[in-house]
């Protein structure tokens, strides 16, 4: 269990590097080795205690070395238009009473998205008051994290089809979005 925790929070560095990538650089992607690294952990991660997988594995060892983390920083319009593209994909979804487990995990990677950005606000912030944003998207987030987790571990096991599934989006997290939502915007400067 121990190993496992560290490799989920090996992961969760990783992604929110990844994140500030989509913030910051002016194509709005990672590294494409970073981005393979991430994603080879999360498919290790989700069959951690399924199968002992020697190849991906070594994937994982092999996206170690050589990975290009350069950037090239957008322009603070660019950074507004693309946030703003995120804050709308989330908000349209949400306005859906139920998704395709392949919007759903669309809609929980949106709420990551924010989680990760309001992060770097709050540790800017220190001693301020934004902890209280970045901590009620953080539980949203991880909510839909530990829903998400569960429909993959039954995937994996045989016991439902996720490809298939239809997923219903709790109405409570619709409205505290909305109610996150306006402070959001004024973080970022969209308001």
């Amino acid at each position: 269990e121990e190993s496992f925790a560290y490799l989920k929070q090996v992961r969760r560095y990783g992604l929110i590097l990844r994140a500030m990538y989509r913030f910051m650089d002016s194509n709005h992607k990672s590294p494409d080795k970073l981005q393979t690294l991430l994603s080879s952990l999360g498919k290790y991660n989700d069959m951690y205690w399924l199968s002992d997988s020697k190849e991906l594995r070594k994937k994982i060892v092999n996206n170690l070395e050589n990975v290009d983390l350069s950037v090239n920083f957008t322009d603070t319009p660019e950074f507004k238009k693309y946030v703003t593209k995120i804050l709308l994909e989330t908000q349209t979804f949400l306005e859906e009473k139920e998704l395709p487990i392949d919007k759903f995990h669309t809609l929980r990677k949106g709420l990551r998205f924010f989680t990760d950005l309001m992060q770097i606000v709050a540790a800017e912030n220190y001693g301020g008051n934004l902890h209280w944003l970045f901590y009620h998207i953080s539980e949203l987030s991880a909510e839909m994290g530990r829903y998400h987790d569960d429909f993959v571990k039954k995937g994996l096991k045989g016991e439902i089809d996720y490809r298939a599934l239809i997923v219903q989006i709790s109405p409570r997290i619709v409205l505290e979005f909305k109610k996150l939502k306006p402070f959001i915007e004024r973080v970022c400067g969209l308001s």
